[in-house]
């Protein structure tokens, strides 16, 4: 059985981005930096820009496929996919894990 997770983010792509251009190597642009840099200092992102990259260096680490990307005029969705055999989901400190 496969199981696919996924997230809504409101946020706004740059002006000319499409959303295939986020699994690309970029340059990160932030949407609203004084929210980003409240964020960094609380401890809560270690930067910025590096996310989608992660995303998807972990989806292969763990053999799963890698994530859809959408984007809408209500904002960006990521899609995962994976087996539902093996896999648990752990929250902790407002961070949610998953192993296999």
């Amino acid at each position: 059985m496969m199981i696919r997770p996924f997230f809504r983010n409101n946020g706004r792509l740059p002006e000319g981005w499409a959303v295939e251009r986020l699994t690309l190597n970029h340059q990160s642009q932030l949407y609203n930096p004084d929210i980003a840099n409240a964020f960094f200092r609380a401890g809560m992102i270690e930067a910025w820009g590096r996310g989608i990259r992660r995303i998807m260096s972990s989806c292969q680490e763990n053999n799963n496929p890698a994530p859809v990307f959408r984007y809408e005029y209500i904002g960006l969705w990521v899609e995962f996919s994976y087996r539902q055999s093996g896999v648990s989901i752990k929250k902790t400190t407002g961070k949610y894990y998953f192993t296999y």
